[in-house]
């Protein structure tokens, strides 16, 4: 079983705080999400997390957790946040 909690994800998208979907059921992440945002007005997305090698938004390579919409080989389900404008 990966390491992956939760945590916050910037870059193209607005801020999204995803949730390992496999450690947390929508009704345990909502109330966590709702504080670190400061607002209950909040959107979820299922989408997929993986740890590999990426390119971040300044061009650099690096090895770290991604987020993705589209399900790979070596990722796992997250229940992605982000606050509804």
């Amino acid at each position: 079983m990966n390491k992956f909690d939760y945590g916050m994800f910037y870059g193209c998208w607005s801020p999204i705080l995803a949730f390992n979907g496999r450690k947390y059921a929508p009704e345990e992440a909502y109330p966590i999400a709702a504080h670190e945002f400061g607002c209950e007005n909040l959107n979820l997305e299922q989408m997929y997390c993986y740890y590999g090698f990426g390119v971040d938004e300044y061009g650099d390579r690096r090895q770290s957790y991604w987020l993705t919409k589209d399900r790979k080989k070596n990722s796992f389900p997250v229940l992605a946040y982000t606050v509804i404008d």
